[in-house]
């Protein structure tokens, strides 16, 4: 019961490379978990490529961590809260390239250690409670993948 369409037809026909990824899920102890393995992929990236749908502090603080350290970033984010992300990350660096797009349902972190993906219930609420999540290498190319090819789609 999630929207996966609009998930680029070149990422889909190679989703069998997340066959080794694994669905990580809230749970009454950790109802953040979720946004806990993204902050810590944040943490520890040498670069990023990601696609946020949504607007969320902490991820900023981290992004603006590696935006410090001139570590290459590549962001993808809703055209109706670019003004959110101008105000609060530091866009004037060179290594920082800001694309974005008008109607999305997925959530994509892309760094040289993970690859992280979340999906948007029916409902058009984000599923926080779930993510795929992968550190094998055909998984983490296929999020590299997704991104280049969501990249070009919303750049036509």
């Amino acid at each position: 019961a999630h929207i996966v369409d609009m998930i680029p037809e070149n990422s889909i026909a190679q989703l069998y490379l997340l066959g080794r990824a694994i669905l990580v899920e809230s749970n009454e102890k950790d109802i953040y978990r979720a946004y806990n393995i993204i902050q810590h992929a944040l943490k520890e990236a040498c670069g990023l490529k990601c696609v946020f749908p949504f607007f969320y502090g902490d991820f900023n603080k981290y992004i603006n961590d590696l935006i410090d350290e001139n570590r290459h970033i590549e962001i993808i984010i809703p055209q109706n809260i670019k003004e959110n992300f101008e105000y609060f990350l530091n866009l004037e660096n060179d290594n920082v390239e800001m694309s974005t797009f008008i109607e999305n349902n997925f959530l994509l972190v892309v760094t040289d250690k993970v690859m992280i993906l979340g999906l948007f219930k029916e409902d058009g609420n984000f599923d926080q409670n779930r993510i795929i999540t992968s550190k094998k290498e055909e998984c983490i190319e296929w999020g590299e993948n997704l991104f280049e090819n969501f990249k070009n789609k919303i750049n036509k």
